[in-house]
């Protein structure tokens, strides 16, 4: 009788180890996929700011062409009168 207590208590106790190493089997792949994807997004916020300031010196271009024309036009009709 005892003999089976134990090797009940023991059948029961390897299906939860490898329910165990299951659930640690699934939560190394997620660490792994959690892992991938944070560098992607890192990449992605890089990619992000490079673009963001390279649009900014674009704009602060056109802006500053803008700007000296405005400026040129604007003394030059003053030196003509």
């Amino acid at each position: 009788m005892l003999l089976n207590e134990f090797l009940k208590e023991h059948r029961e106790v390897q299906r939860l180890k490898a329910a165990l190493d299951a659930v640690n089997k699934r939560l190394k792949e997620q660490d792994a996929r959690i892992e991938r994807v944070s560098a992607q997004v890192q990449m992605n916020q890089v990619k992000l700011a490079t673009g963001c300031k390279e649009a900014v010196k674009r704009r602060l271009t056109a802006t500053e062409g803008v700007v000296r024309e405005s400026l040129c036009d604007g003394f030059s009709r003053f030196q003509c009168i």
